[in-house]
């Protein structure tokens, strides 16, 4: 996906997109003749900076639940807190793996979001954005 792609598809401006790139937000990026190939990814979830786990947590929920994607640049802290904190809300049955083979702890794109446990647990009100998605289909 080019920068003007990913600007059509987030609804955002290119310098936006731009941004994103300079400050880390986006994992995986891939050079083709001088030009930036971004992967096809969800829009970034880019808003205040959590500062507690218990934040860091909801915002990681949020996320999921209005179907935007997040790293841990986005976050502003190491690929190993990000990854204790995915793997902290799947062992409490918030989240699970779309693919359990992926142990891809980098972003949240490998993430279904259980709402009913999630909003139980962190006492938060989701709307449900994504389509429902049977745990039998996986």
């Amino acid at each position: 996906m080019t920068i003007s792609e990913a600007a059509k598809k987030w609804n955002v401006k290119p310098n936006t997109v731009c941004e994103y790139i300079a400050n880390g937000y986006i994992l995986n990026l891939q050079a083709d003749n001088n030009q930036i190939i971004l992967p096809d990814i969800l829009a970034p979830r880019v808003k205040k900076k959590p500062q507690s786990e218990r934040e860091r947590d909801v915002y990681i929920i949020k996320a999921l639940n209005e179907s935007q994607y997040v790293s841990y640049p986005i976050l502003g802290i190491t690929q190993e807190h990000f990854a204790e904190r995915l793997k902290a809300l799947e062992k409490s049955g918030c989240i699970f793996k779309r693919d359990e083979d992926c142990n891809d702890y980098s972003t949240n794109m490998n993430f279904i979001l259980n709402t009913e446990k999630a909003s139980k647990q962190y006492h938060i009100h989701l709307k449900i954005f994504a389509p429902e998605i049977s745990l039998l289909s996986l």
